[in-house]
């Protein structure tokens, strides 16, 4: 049964394979196989099943790498790919690594309902959970493994032993315990990352900062689709794969004030395009959240207007005053519905890969976000206050799709009031417009990139740059010259 399981299991992935769209690839191998082998596993041993769980993973890794185009994985991606999408992984659960819990609930989920339906059954449950081998002796190991993890809270949750797993007390927590395993994983995970080095403070502050439910979006409307360019692109930078050959560029970004090139030399994962502050890629995120963000405010029947100019002005252009982007009317978002007061929102998009940022962001969720919370907070809130009561909410979001914590409860709040409006499921509207977010910020990320075929050699100098051809050696010539040789044909026969 397990070999017939792992045979339809690989037959299905060949048939995914000849699918055009990459992100229905990903849907179909991120959520439609991985629950296929589970129930076997839940009822086969481990010491049979054990080689069956890691053809199955190994066949679903290789195939969502290749999918996304990430090559090799190593074991730092491997566990990336495993990690849930709340702890911002792709949520491929390892089922070798799984066995033991598995098979372990399997038993526990199905002893209470034995013990009630047949309790004459009880001497057997006892002679079969002391057996000094067979089924009894895999259960003993299986919950012998997951007790030697180390995990404090994991072993309160587990039963000391079999026999205090039949008593009337006890419960079978398998949620907490799945939870548990999953925050085990985590760790192993994060220790992965030295982060004493820079690029891997990077890494793990892009990983912490980039909302993965990007990868599970099902494209049910046109909103919502993704070209497989962009979401390689995206892939790429959650992993840390270079998004190209490392040949030596420099950043071609102008300063509209000066118009001084920025001319920083180019990282092959685009740290830099994603931080530079010359023409900053989150200036035209900014944009695209701002617009995004008046679509919700209109399906919600909220006015919005530009937002009034407080008395500071900006150290950089002393002659202009400081101002938020967008003014909610008649809605301040302090209670449910329209309240006749006003809300400004001042939108931003922080990198936590930035230098700036990265060392704390690695080690601590949203810090780059709650920094820049504050800072808008305190240039903003109090002056406002002061203009007729106006409320102030910072949105800020991190470059991967991340929310801030206040940006989070902003977006509850529209949603909430579009829910009590329409009827419709809460949950329904926040996923439609979180993910419609995230599908721009996907894509206004791609296009950014795109600027580095227009990166110079020479250091502020992009005119005495030299055509960099290296990319075109790449292309088969035995294809260019039979299009060619076509060509040719058909000026024959036309001519």
């Amino acid at each position: 049964m397990l070999q017939k399981n792992i045979d339809n299991t690989n037959k299905v992935i060949e048939a995914i394979s000849t699918l055009d769209s990459k992100q229905e690839k990903l849907i179909l191998l991120l959520q439609c196989i991985p629950g296929r082998i589970q129930h076997l596993l839940a009822a086969v041993p481990p010491s049979i099943s054990r080689d069956y769980a890691r053809q199955h993973d190994e066949a679903l890794a290789d195939a969502v790498a290749d999918a996304l185009e990430l090559g090799a994985l190593t074991e730092r991606d491997q566990l990336l790919l495993q990690r849930k999408i709340l702890h911002h992984g792709l949520g491929l659960r390892s089922m070798e690594h799984s066995l033991e819990f598995l098979f372990l609930a399997g038993f526990m989920r199905t002893l209470k309902t034995i013990q009630t339906a047949f309790p004459h059954f009880a001497p057997i449950l006892q002679y079969t959970i002391t057996g000094e081998s067979g089924y009894g002796r895999e259960l003993s190991d299986a919950l012998t493994t997951l007790r030697h993890l180390g995990n404090r809270r994991l072993n309160e949750l587990l039963p000391a032993s079999l026999e205090e797993a039949l008593s009337d007390g006890f419960t079978w927590a398998h949620d907490d315990v799945q939870r548990e395993l999953d925050h085990i994983l985590v760790e192993k995970h994060d220790a992965l990352y030295d982060l004493r080095r820079i690029p891997d403070q990077q890494d793990k502050a892009t990983m912490l900062s980039t909302d993965t439910s990007i990868f599970l979006i099902v494209p049910r409307s046109r909103d919502l689709r993704i070209s497989n360019q962009e979401l390689v692109y995206f892939a790429k930078q959650l992993f840390g794969k270079p998004q190209r050959k490392n040949i030596q560029k420099y950043c071609p970004n102008v300063a509209t004030s000066t118009g001084l090139i920025c001319g920083v030399a180019l990282d092959s994962r685009d740290i830099h395009l994603r931080t530079c502050k010359v023409n900053n890629i989150n200036h035209g995120k900014h944009a695209v959240v701002q617009d995004w963000f008046q679509s919700l405010s209109k399906q919600a029947h909220i006015a919005t207007q530009p937002a009034p100019p407080i008395s500071g002005v900006s150290p950089r252009h002393p002659t202009k005053q400081l101002a938020g982007d967008l003014l909610l009317v008649d809605v301040s978002l302090q209670q449910k519905g329209k309240d006749g007061e006003c809300c400004v929102i001042d939108f931003s998009v922080v990198t936590p890969a930035a230098e700036t940022y990265c060392d704390q962001a690695a080690r601590v969720p949203l810090h780059t976000a709650k920094l820049k919370e504050t800072e808008k907070v305190r240039k903003y809130a109090s002056a406002y206050k002061e203009q007729d009561n106006t409320h102030f909410e910072p949105f800020v979001l991190e470059s991967g799709g991340v929310f801030g914590e206040r940006a989070t409860e902003v977006f509850k709040q529209l949603c909430n009031i579009i829910t009590q409006q329409t009827g419709q499921s809460a949950s329904n509207i926040s996923y439609f417009w979180k993910t419609k977010l995230l599908v721009l910020l996907a894509k206004v990320t791609h296009n950014n990139a795109i600027k580095w075929t227009l990166a110079h050699n020479r250091l502020h100098d992009p005119k005495s740059a030299t055509t960099d051809l290296t990319d075109f050696y790449d292309d088969p010539m035995e294809e260019i010259r039979r299009m060619h040789h076509t060509r040719a044909d058909k000026r024959l026969c036309c001519g």
